[in-house]
C-alpha cells in the first residue's frame, strides 16, 4: 500500500488490520488487491481507509481506478471485499463511470 499527501495519518490495530487518512492536493491511495491481478489507485483532496471493513472513501474531485475501470464523482465509497462503487456528486452534478467488461476464459471443450 501507498498514499502520499500534505497530511497523512496511519495506524494499525492489534488485529493487523490497517487505517489511514489523508488530506492533499491532492492525496493519492494505491494498493495492490488481494484476489485479483488489478491494482486499486484512488485519488481526491481527502481519503479514510478502514482496513477492518476494506472501505475506501475518496472525497473532493475524487477519482478511483481499478484495472481499466473508472469512477469520477465528488464522493466514491469503494469495498475491496465486494468490488462495489458508490460514487456521489455534490449539488445535483454528475458522476462519471467507465467500466470494461472482463475477458472470459476461452472453453477448452470445443
Amino acid at each position: 500500500m501507498k498514499i502520499t499527501g500534505d497530511k497523512l495519518v496511519t495506524k494499525e490495530d492489534a488485529n493487523g488490520a490497517q487505517y489511514g487518512q489523508g488530506w492533499g492536493s491532492p492525496s493519492r491511495f494505491k494498493t495492490k488487491l488481494d484476489n485479483s491481478p488489478d491494482w486499486l489507485e484512488a485519488e481526491g483532496l481527502r481519503f479514510d481507509y478502514n482496513g477492518a471493513t476494506g472501505i475506501l472513501k475518496i472525497m473532493d474531485k475524487a477519482w478511483v481506478r481499478r484495472g481499466k475501470d473508472l469512477v469520477i464523482g465528488d464522493v466514491i465509497i469503494y469495498d475491496m471485499n465486494t468490488e462495489l462503487y458508490q460514487a456521489e456528486s455534490a449539488k445535483g452534478g454528475r458522476v462519471n463511470i467507465t467500466i470494461n467488461p472482463k475477458k472470459k476464459a476461452a472453453s477448452a471443450v470445443q
